[in-house]
């Protein structure tokens, strides 16, 4: 585990775009930190990280274990997918396997989601799955994630 020690009130950025190389520091709002991505925790359990998205082809999940010292109030990705038949890919997003939220992908284009709600502190395992998979002579179901945020401001 490689921990990512959140300051009071911070942001954890994991950004798939980066290279492997994190922004300049001083090129983050204020309260945000950029996490290095891809990093060596970072797993996927079915799909490759393609440059500057994570593919997921099949049902599995990005996952990685964090430590936050605040209390994350949202998380939001920047994702795309591929419709199967007119199903676009599902996405769960959990917290030490509790259930964040779950939303459908809609486009193929890159767009923001959310999920508004309270998790950690601590140590905990967070994963974004595709739970959909799909394939056919039609189409084939997958989603491409480019960045995932996690809000830990105070409102």
């Amino acid at each position: 585990m490689i921990s990512r020690d959140l300051v009071p009130g911070a942001l954890l950025v994991a950004c798939a775009a980066c290279g492997g190389r994190p922004p300049p520091a001083d090129s983050a709002p204020r309260g945000q930190v950029i996490l290095e991505i891809p990093a060596p925790s970072f797993a996927l359990d079915i799909g490759s990280l393609l440059g500057t998205e994570w593919a997921l082809w099949r049902t599995g999940a990005v996952v990685d274990t964090l430590q936050l010292r605040e209390i994350a109030h949202s998380l939001a990705i920047e994702a795309r997918g591929t419709p199967c038949e007119g199903t676009w890919p599902l996405v769960e997003c959990t917290w030490n396997g509790e259930r964040l939220g779950r939303f459908r992908i809609r486009s193929p284009d890159w767009e923001w989601y959310q999920v508004d709600r309270a998790f950690g502190p601590g140590t905990g395992v967070l994963r974004i799955a595709l739970l959909n998979d799909r394939f056919s002579p039609q189409g084939d179901l997958n989603l491409y994630i480019r960045m995932a945020v996690i809000t830990g401001e105070h409102r």
